[in-house]
């Protein structure tokens, strides 16, 4: 099932997303400001007896831009984040959002496999994006 998220999903949000990314971790406090001050995000949470994953999407007027997106490392591989990905590009469209974006690490081939089983493509490239100097690819499908 995915729900919205809420501040009590935070702490398990903010656990996946360590043990996710090798790089450049979110804090509970980053999400807790997506969830309270960022009138621009949606956070959903991915639950099946405990959440397994999240997404963190915003909408800005036509432009959907998927910030944050992860699964616990356990359970990957199980089409988790395909369902997330596409949950928010289904709530874009219902906002009139006439594509979607989002950034990766050029290194992260598992995430730009799925991302084009999701249609989307590489449009440009921001060269050493990430703090540890690596280049992020963007990557865009129209709604």
């Amino acid at each position: 099932m995915i729900r919205q998220a809420n501040v009590e999903d935070l702490s398990r949000i903010e656990a996946i997303d360590q043990r996710a990314f090798k790089y450049g971790s979110w804090s509970k406090e980053n999400y807790q400001n997506e969830l309270k001050n960022n009138p621009y995000s949606n956070l959903y949470v991915y639950e099946k007896n405990e959440i397994l994953g999240f997404i963190d999407f915003w909408v800005t007027f036509e432009i959907g831009d998927i910030t944050r997106i992860a699964v616990d490392p356990e359970y990957q591989g199980q089409g988790i984040a395909k369902e997330l990905i596409r949950f928010s590009l289904e709530k874009m469209r219902k906002r009139s959002c006439e594509c979607c974006q989002l950034e990766v690490r050029e290194s992260n081939q598992t995430a730009i496999y799925l991302y084009k089983v999701c249609g989307f493509e590489k449009m440009n490239i921001r060269y050493r994006y990430y703090e540890n100097q690596e280049d992020a690819w963007v990557m865009s499908r129209m709604l």
